[in-house]
Order: structure tokens, then C-alpha cells, then sequence
């Protein structure tokens, strides 16, 4: 991974980067990062990405040999809101496009197989808060809503739940850090037909 980071000012920072991906049966492939932070609180990004097919998926219980890797490009607009001492709040919107997106499908018959879906696109919202309770107490509080949506069969996608959501307390003594931790998950779509 390479990064390049050119800060003109303090009110406006670029950064750039690329990481070249290589997975032992498939051609090397370069992902891209393009930042831009306005006022420390403001970031634009656009990022690209890849996954390659896992050997479970191509070889296990409901593999597949054809699929291919799963690419795609996310746009983003991050907003951090900070109180000094007390803690801080960041809501990022987002947009992320899929090629060939790996995904479980009936064939029929109560049989499932991993595929490529050809085009996915997924919106929504990310929000994350930590608090400063005192100097030994901490809460973390985090939220996110998407719209995964199957460009080809016009239907949402399946197995992505809309909302998830978590909340974590930290409690640290001495050299010893405690985390209780909650989290949900909304419902999904997992009907197979």
C-alpha cells in the first residue's frame, strides 16, 4: 500500500493511495483512495475495491468454480462534530457501486449456489459518537442504515439488513481496559426462490 498525503494548509489536506492485490490463481489487480479534508471536519472520498472469491466459495458446500471477483467504488462525505474534552459525533453518507457481487442463490429445489450478480448499488448513512464520561469511563455509540439494491433483478438485496447499530461502554483501570459491548441488527431479506 502506498499513500501520498499534501497538506496545503491547515484547512485543506489530499490524499492519495494504491494498493496492488494479488491473489495466487487470479491477475494482480491496483485499488485507488482519493481523499479530500476541508476544515479537519470535512472529507470527501472516493474509494475503489476487491474481493476475491474465498476458496469456500468456489470449492466448499455451495461452490462455484466460474465466479469471478467482486469489484467496486464508493463514494463518501464524511462530517465530524467534536466538543473539546467531551467527545465527538461523525456522519458519513455514502455510495457504493458493485461489479460482479458474490452472493448466495437458489437454484431450485432447496439447492444454493455462490454467483456474481452483475450490478449492486448500496446508499446510506454511518453515524458514530464517543463520550467522555471521566477519565476512566468512555461510551461509543454507533448506527447505519443502507438500501442495498440488486441492479438487475430490481429487488433488494438479500442477506444486508437495512439497520445495524452497536453501543459500547469502556471502563479502564490501571493498566486493564473493560468493554461491555450491545449491538443489532434489523431484519433481512433471506427468502431463497
Amino acid at each position: 500500500y502506498t499513500q501520498v498525503r499534501v497538506e496545503a494548509n491547515p484547512n485543506f489536506l489530499i490524499e492519495t493511495g494504491a494498493r496492488v492485490e494479488k491473489v495466487s490463481h487470479l491477475p494482480q489487480h491496483t485499488n485507488y483512495q482519493i481523499g479530500l479534508t476541508i476544515f479537519e471536519d470535512t472529507k470527501l472520498e472516493w474509494v475503489t475495491g476487491y474481493r476475491a472469491p474465498s476458496a469456500a466459495q468456489k470449492y466448499g458446500l455451495f461452490q462455484n468454480a466460474e465466479l469471478e471477483p467482486e469489484t467496486s467504488r464508493t463514494y463518501s462525505l464524511t462530517q465530524n462534530f467534536s466538543w473539546e474534552g467531551q467527545g465527538e459525533v461523525s456522519i458519513t453518507l455514502f455510495e457504493t457501486s458493485f461489479d460482479d457481487y458474490i452472493e448466495t442463490r437458489s437454484l431450485g429445489m432447496g439447492v444454493l449456489q455462490y454467483q456474481n450478480t452483475s450490478k449492486v448499488k448500496t446508499r446510506g448513512v454511518e453515524s458514530t459518537a464517543n463520550f467522555i464520561v471521566n477519565s476512566e469511563d468512555r461510551i461509543q455509540l454507533a448506527y447505519s442504515y443502507q438500501e442495498p439494491w440488486d441492479q438487475v433483478r430490481h429487488e433488494v438485496l438479500r442477506r444486508r439488513p437495512r439497520v445495524s447499530g452497536s453501543a459500547r461502554f469502556f471502563h479502564t483501570v490501571e493498566n486493564w481496559r473493560w468493554m461491555l459491548e450491545g449491538t443489532g441488527v434489523g431484519n433481512r431479506y433471506d427468502f431463497f426462490g
